[in-house]
């Protein structure tokens, strides 16, 4: 089943969704909550671990964001989980992500070279 981008608060299943959160779905009930405008956009099952060098932290993956990591739920809703993705980010990069605006850009940024350092 696919993943949707909450958009707005949502409770389904009794679970609470907060926007930035991921939700898996099936496509009918997707159907049905798109017009109310509290989903977007479709994310594939995650994919297996990409084959190649290891880009550090153990088992090879990275280095987690950590849970106080500033703007981490859109983060990881946007596939980025580790702090070595961030690498090569600009803030222009981050606010293209939903739920990331200049300031939040701004503060992930600083955390990333935090934890560079």
């Amino acid at each position: 089943m696919p993943s949707f981008q909450v958009l707005e608060p949502l409770k389904y299943d009794g679970k609470r969704y907060a926007p930035g959160q991921t939700i898996t779905l099936d496509e009918r009930t997707a159907a049905e909550l798109r017009p109310y405008g509290v989903i977007g956009g479709t994310f594939a099952p995650a994919a297996p671990a990409p084959q190649g060098p290891p880009v550090g932290g153990a088992g090879g993956e990275g280095t987690p964001l950590p849970e106080t990591f500033p703007g981490r739920e859109p983060l990881e809703a946007a596939g980025i989980r580790f702090v070595e993705q961030l690498a090569d980010k600009a803030a222009d990069d981050l606010t293209q992500i939903k739920g990331i605006g200049p300031a939040t850009a701004k503060a992930i940024l600083a955390a990333r070279d935090e934890l560079k350092a």
